[in-house]
């Protein structure tokens, strides 16, 4: 689930909340390191500029500028949770 507050000029502008699903399907043998791994990076790598353009899009047809995500490093992200969680539990 993506939550934006969009304001200007500190007058709220837009309030959403985006929730997407994606349906993956394993075809032969894979490891459960895989698996978690693309459920960590790739399924999410891959939904992610679907729900970058569908609050464009919303935000375009509604007359107010355009909220454009930032494209995001989802390698880069899982490794930082894996370092957290493995602090956590130190």
């Amino acid at each position: 689930m993506v939550e934006l507050t969009k304001s200007q000029d500190e007058n709220p502008l837009i309030k959403m909340a985006v929730n997407t699903a994606g349906m993956f399907e394993i075809v032969g043998k894979v490891e459960d390191s895989s698996i978690e791994n693309f459920a960590q990076i790739n399924g999410p790598a891959i939904l992610y500029p679907f729900i970058r353009e569908i609050i464009a899009s919303i935000t375009t047809k509604a007359g107010i500028p355009t909220v454009l995500l930032p494209p995001l490093n989802f390698v880069e992200m899982a490794e930082r949770n894996r370092q957290s969680s493995s602090q956590m539990s130190q």
